[in-house]
């Protein structure tokens, strides 16, 4: 399996584990194939990231504020969310994930409740480029779920210890059934996620700064 397969599959884990109804992270092309696919290996540029569609949603937490960000960990991959910024009573929140040797960052500017309305992607420290913002889908099936149980429960990572509520959640979705369970605590950011059966929050923090440059003007 591929950097980026795996990087897809931990985006995948962390919207099972958070119970979110939109998806945390972007639809990209995949950038480990040839040149001609417009992968990474034509030369480290983020050409390829200009047909990825951004969410219209993401997860943010109450009360956002620039600076504040935390990581987690899920099958050996990283994954990074940061508000970075704000302009006009929105917020820039960056998503970032590593592909090879490659830091990829996608910028969302977004309202209180997590709605995107501009996203930019691209490679740190480089210039990124707009992208799509996918609509969301009408008459799509319904998620249908219930809290299994609720403990409890005081758990130790590596972004620290925690006391948490330790949830099984049961889903319904298509007609297909599946149990997740989490270990939550309100004051993590983004997510509240702590630990989930194949991740767990690896850091968090104050100091974030954009790692992502939007275009002049924009």
């Amino acid at each position: 399996m591929s950097k980026f397969a795996i990087a897809l599959l931990c985006v995948v884990s962390f919207a099972v584990a958070v119970g979110c109804e939109s998806l945390t992270g972007p639809v990209v092309k995949d950038p480990t194939q040839p040149a001609e696919s417009g992968g990474l290996s034509s030369g480290g540029s983020a050409d390829w990231i200009k047909d990825s569609q951004a969410p219209y949603k993401i997860s943010l937490h109450a009360n956002p504020a620039v600076g504040q960000w935390a990581e987690w960990e899920a099958s050996g991959m990283k994954q990074k969310w940061a508000v970075v910024g704000e302009q006009d009573g929105k917020f820039w929140v960056e998503y970032q994930y590593l592909v090879g040797q490659d830091q990829v960052v996608f910028a969302y500017l977004s309202d209180k409740d997590g709605n995107v309305t501009k996203a930019y992607g691209g490679l740190s420290g480089k210039e990124g480029v707009e992208l799509k913002i996918m609509e969301k889908p009408a008459g799509t099936a319904e998620v249908k779920g219930r809290e299994v149980s609720k403990t409890a429960e005081k758990v130790t990572v590596k972004g620290g210890s925690f006391d948490t509520q330790k949830i099984v959640w049961e889903m319904e979705y298509d007609g297909k059934k599946m149990e997740t369970t989490s270990w939550r605590n309100d004051n993590v950011y983004f997510t509240k996620l702590v630990k989930a059966e194949n991740m767990e929050l690896i850091g968090s923090g104050t100091d974030a700064k954009a790692s992502l440059k939007i275009p002049a003007g924009k």
